[in-house]
């Protein structure tokens, strides 16, 4: 994906998790992901993260909330692998 692509991707990403999330981040977290990860599995974390931090009242550091959205994209993607039959 050209940078100027991704790089589009990856601001449209952090609004959402701007939006979702007390903390904001940087675009440059946000290109990370998309290096290792699709875009609907990376939205798919912000809101699995939004919910968990929902339910621990905020109460979520930043290295936790982060490794938390990391932890949930690498299950998606094995999940969305196994549902298609493709071994990781």
């Amino acid at each position: 994906m050209p940078v100027i692509e991704q790089r589009r991707k990856a601001e449209r990403l952090r609004n959402l998790w701007n939006n979702y999330m007390s903390v904001p981040l940087c675009v440059e977290q946000m290109m990370t992901w998309l290096d290792s990860f699709e875009p609907d599995v990376i939205i798919y974390a912000i809101k699995q993260t939004a919910r968990k931090r929902a339910l621990m009242q905020g109460n979520m550091t930043l290295e936790a909330t982060l490794a938390y959205a990391s932890a949930t994209m690498l299950h998606e993607t094995e999940r969305k692998l196994q549902r298609e039959g493709v071994e990781a």
